[in-house]
């Protein structure tokens, strides 16, 4: 008997372990209705070409089960800096019975560049809260020496000639702030130059060039830098465009 008793015993802990706690679920979304269209979303401040600092989240909130019920969805989580655009022309409400149709857009107003995680919350009237997760992504502004790096076709020396001559100038890619010129002032040298930008200005720090050296400032804005330069021998006035 007691050994039929301790055979029990072990059978029912052993079926007991295998049971799925289901106590603690990994994420809680709706099971009655479904919200489709839920993706991550991208924000740029407006000096990156072909991220807007606006975002329309379309979603269709589909019924998959049985219950009829008012479905209101929200936003928590985003960035400060991000608000949701209730004013605009593209405002819907986002209140209704599945199966309905809804937008909602997003202005980044100054938020800091990065990711952050959001909820998409759905209070059903029936079943309660439920929520999604997705992700709002600020990217973050291009380094400054990006609209300087071109081919120029039209710049001019002026100490001694002022015809057109092309140059080629790159960037940078771990300070973004730093450009080199690879036929500066028509002179067949490679020269960089460090912006500051904040000021639109640059800097060309003292450096040896083939027989010399080499300096000068000057100003920048996109696609076009007039520059003041001197080596030993000259004293010059420099437009890259």
């Amino acid at each position: 008997m007691k050994k039929l008793s301790f055979l029990f015993l072990f059978i029912f802990v052993a079926f007991s372990a295998c049971q799925k706690d289901n106590s603690s679920p990994i994420a809680n979304e709706p099971t009655n209705y479904r919200v489709q269209g839920i993706t991550d979303v991208f924000l740029g401040d407006g000096s990156t070409t072909g991220i807007s600092t606006m975002a329309t989240l379309n979603y269709s909130v589909d019924l998959v089960g049985s219950l009829q019920e008012t479905v209101a969805l929200s936003l928590s989580g985003l960035p400060s800096g991000v608000y949701r655009d209730t004013l605009g022309y593209y405002f819907m409400p986002t209140t209704g019975i599945p199966t309905f149709t809804t937008r909602i857009v997003l202005v980044n107003a100054g938020a800091a560049p990065g990711t952050y995680p959001v909820k998409l919350n759905c209070n059903g009237s029936v079943t309660g809260d439920k929520y999604y997760t997705f992700n709002v992504v600020v990217v973050p502004p291009p380094p400054c020496n990006a609209s300087m790096i071109k081919k120029y076709q039209y710049c001019q020396n002026y100490c001694g000639s002022s015809s057109y001559y092309a140059d080629t100038v790159t960037g940078d890619g771990v300070s973004g702030t730093r450009i080199y010129f690879s036929n500066f002032g028509n002179l067949k040298v490679k020269v960089y130059a460090d912006l500051n930008c904040t000021t639109n200005t640059l800097t060309i720090p003292t450096q040896i060039i083939p027989g010399d050296v080499i300096s000068g400032s000057g100003t920048f804005s996109a696609g076009y830098m007039s520059i003041h330069f001197v080596t030993s021998t000259a004293n010059c006035n420099l437009y890259v465009r």
